[in-house]
């Protein structure tokens, strides 16, 4: 009884099997490649973008308490609880409007030396940043910032109230805090004398912030 014979490739069938074997590995071996390398490049973006959160948010820790300083400066009797609330708040809403948060400050200060609910002079004027709620009701209300002249009496309301109301200025002032906070203190003499000692004294702050 004969054997069969063992099956026998041809020469031009290993090569061919061979090669594409190779074909087949060099592809692995690219594709393997390309993707560590898109890995390391996805890893370098990462470590940039933790980079500037992290610059970002030292950035913010030095605003907080450079402002935090002023506030208790400005006025002793607020604690440093309160004083970093309220610096927080202005530079939450600062940020939320495009202002600078040491404008916001300064102009805080000069309005009410940031008492909760000071007496002004002036009728209608209510809260920490002395906002018109006859002027500004129908902005603040469709802002969901304030609904009666009685929210303006909280610190934390009339905050986000005089940040939006300097921020409405600034865009009628093309960005100009010069003439946004004379809006905001008045056209008068006075006014426009108090709105020059709010930037120059703003401008000193945030170099207290440089040096810190």
């Amino acid at each position: 009884m004969m054997k069969k014979p063992f099956l026998k490739l041809k020469p031009s069938i290993l090569y061919g099997t061979g090669l594409l074997t190779l074909v087949l590995s060099l592809g692995y071996s690219y594709e393997v490649k390309d993707n560590i390398e898109k890995k390391e490049v996805q890893i370098k973006v990462l470590e940039t973008e933790l980079d500037k959160k992290e610059k970002q948010l030292k950035e913010v820790s030095r605003v907080t308490e450079t402002i935090k300083a002023y506030i208790q400066d400005m006025n002793p009797d607020i604690n440093e609880k309160i004083a970093e609330k309220y610096a927080k708040l202005i530079i939450k809403e600062s940020e939320k409007r495009g202002t600078s948060p040491y404008i916001q400050a300064v102009l805080l200060k000069s309005e009410s030396s940031f008492k909760r609910d000071p007496k002004h002079s002036i009728d209608g004027v209510v809260g920490m940043g002395g906002i018109y709620w006859d002027v500004w009701k129908k902005e603040l209300k469709k802002e969901g910032i304030a609904y009666s002249k009685e929210d303006l009496r909280n610190a934390s309301t009339n905050i986000k109230a005089s940040a939006y109301i300097l921020s409405c200025y600034m865009d009628e002032c093309n960005a100009v805090p010069i003439r946004a906070l004379t809006k905001y203190k008045g056209t008068s003499d006075l006014g426009r004398n108090q709105a020059r000692l709010v930037l120059n004294e703003a401008i000193k702050l945030k170099a207290k912030t440089s040096k810190a």
